[in-house]
């Protein structure tokens, strides 16, 4: 529409990196239908022909001197894609340099800034072999030498790594993509885990960071955290 085009003030704005299949589940139209000619699609996925499209490896990333603004352009001809930061969709909420390594993954820093946590791979090869039903001694015994093993801490994120959700056909569908969180510490949570890992096949462990001890908000009884989503937009 012409009212949401105006909030753009004349300039582009772009998707870089994973575009889930249902990316539309709360909203009626694709942001790219929504503002034809203005959303540029730079991912190594396929896009709809009616979108601007333009492959990642004809883009490059580049400072704005002026502003400070880290922003895409087109290699050959310079051309301003759009913000990395005045962006509609942040994918995931995760800066779109995914970086990722197996089978351990250390923190990536920009200045004092974490801007990637920790993470492992976890084949159900570490865990070993034991009786895991019921209440199993063998379950607790196996976590624990996987977590001396692999230097993993008390609470993290568990979800399928890429690798297992393309094998199961459910790539791109954003709620088998979500993170699930887990305390190697309960017994419950230890099932849950195995579980997850016997049936995708390969896990990818990320750290919860800050953990329940470092949270930010701070009261009596406790830490506590909390989301807080906006959008702002620039008035030039």
């Amino acid at each position: 529409s012409d009212a949401l085009t105006k909030t753009l003030f004349g300039r582009p704005s772009f998707h870089f990196g994973f575009f889930a299949a249902d990316f539309t589940a709360t909203t009626t139209v694709h942001l790219f239908d929504a503002l034809p000619g203005c959303c540029n699609f730079v991912a190594p996925q396929r896009g709809h022909p009616s979108w601007p499209i333009v492959r990642p490896a004809e883009a490059e990333v580049y400072v704005d001197q002026t502003s400070g603004d880290v922003c895409l352009r087109k290699i050959e001809t310079r051309e301003y894609l759009g913000s990395f930061a005045r962006n509609w969709i942040i994918p995931l909420g995760f800066h779109p340099f995914q970086f990722g390594m197996a089978p351990h993954m250390p923190r990536l820093r920009c200045g004092k800034v974490i801007v990637q946590r920790r993470s492992w791979t976890i084949t159900p090869d570490e865990i070993g072999k034991g009786d895991f039903t019921g209440v199993s001694r063998d379950l607790v015994l196996a976590i624990e030498h996987l977590r001396a093993q692999r230097d993993l801490p008390r609470f993290v994120y568990i979800r399928p790594t890429e690798q297992a959700l393309r094998r199961s056909g459910a790539e791109g569908r954003d709620k088998d993509t979500k993170p699930v969180f887990v305390d190697l510490e309960s017994y419950l949570f230890l099932e849950i885990f195995h579980r997850w890992l016997t049936k995708s096949g390969e896990l990818e462990v990320t750290e919860m960071l800050p953990d329940p001890d470092h949270l930010l908000w701070k009261e009596a009884d406790g830490r506590r955290s909390f989301e807080l989503r906006t959008l702002i937009i620039p008035r030039s």
